[in-house]
């Protein structure tokens, strides 16, 4: 599973606490968006 993950963004970090809980982390992608765009596009 990926989990897009946007720093300072309430929601992943929810995502990121519950999957810590389970022990579930290590079966997730974490993968860093910049919606800033300062190193380009989105997507």
């Amino acid at each position: 599973m990926k989990i897009y993950d946007i720093e300072g963004f309430p929601n992943p970090l929810r995502v990121r606490i519950a999957l810590a809980e389970k022990g579930a982390t290590n079966q997730v992608e974490f993968v860093p968006v910049d919606v800033m765009g300062v190193n380009g596009h989105l997507f």
